[in-house]
């Protein structure tokens, strides 16, 4: 019970880190391509995820064991957050923000069941596909309404798609990992290796920045440091007490971080049926939490 609870609010201050993303990248100066963002915060991330693991001995446990058989795992969690990360931007950019960040993180959970059900033949609960349902709803509903303007590109909103269901596969694969492996040690393989896979990604997409300027690389310090690499250590330290499941549907928080940002740092105007879908959203988030505690019982 309390180590569920603890998986929980792991997870939920992991979502909310990242929901400090959006705004906190809009301070970039440089007309720089978004894919050199990403590989700069997965630089700075696997930086501070190689100090950590040296500085706490943790390196030693993949070379002192045999995990051979964990390396296909490790390779395809790096290529699912590597593709995440270029797919949401590329959806982002065709399909706009709105749109994009709906259909990414309104499908991420919904993907993880139907996973979890091919992978695990392990259906998740009724209450978790209520609770599930009405909080991607309510992200839906909250970002759209809230949005000034919206389109719909059928190229875009694929690419959205994919990458909600490459984060999915990352949180399925890091649950499996962390039965084998510490989270820190998860965490310092995979991004490293999606920083490698993510680099000649970038160099083919937009060629090497020009210039980029000094609170740029403030800006990427923050996002490598605290909304990766912390929050994903937790996040990952979450998938040792909570399903797969429910710690992709506590990235629903994402969101409502935004929103909450938006209104009271941005000074954006209040839509009122955006609140509605807020509501549906902590509505749905307690349903998946309390489904849960009793998987747990």
């Amino acid at each position: 019970m309390l180590k569920g609870t603890l998986g929980i609010v792991f997870a939920s201050l992991a979502a909310i880190s990242w929901g400090t993303i959006g705004l906190i990248q809009g301070f970039v100066q440089s007309s720089i391509d978004a894919t050199w963002i990403v590989v700069f915060r997965l630089l700075f991330a696997s930086i501070f995820f190689i100090v950590c693991s040296v500085g706490t001995h943790e390196y030693k446990e993949f070379s002192h064991r045999s995990h051979g058989a964990i390396i296909p795992l490790i390779l395809l969690a790096a290529l699912c957050i590597a593709i995440n990360n270029i797919c949401f931007i590329y959806g982002v950019r065709t399909t706009g923000i709105a749109m994009g960040s709906a259909s990414t993180i309104g499908s991420t959970p919904i993907w993880a069941g139907l996973l979890s059900w091919i992978v695990f033949k392990r259906s998740p609960s009724l209450r978790w596909w209520r609770g599930t349902v009405l909080a991607c709803v309510g992200v839906v509903v909250m970002i759209v309404s809230q949005a000034s303007s919206w389109h719909i590109s059928t190229v875009g909103l694929i690419s959205c798609l994919i990458a909600g269901l490459c984060y999915s596969c990352f949180t399925i694969i890091s649950g499996e990992l962390v039965k084998t492996l510490s989270p820190l040690s998860c965490t310092t393989l995979i991004f490293s290796l999606a920083l490698l896979i993510a680099l000649p990604i970038s160099l083919g997409l937009s060629g090497i920045p020009k210039t980029v300027q000094t609170l740029d690389w403030l800006v990427f310090l923050y996002l490598g440091l605290i909304p990766t690499g912390v929050a994903f250590l937790l996040y990952t330290k979450a998938l040792q007490f909570i399903t797969a499941n429910t710690a992709v549907a506590m990235t629903l928080l994402d969101p409502v971080t935004s929103f909450c940002l938006a209104l009271a740092v941005a000074k954006e105007p209040l839509v009122y049926t955006s609140g509605i879908g807020l509501i549906f959203i902590l509505i749905g988030l307690r349903l998946v939490t309390s489904s849960d505690r009793a998987l747990a019982q």
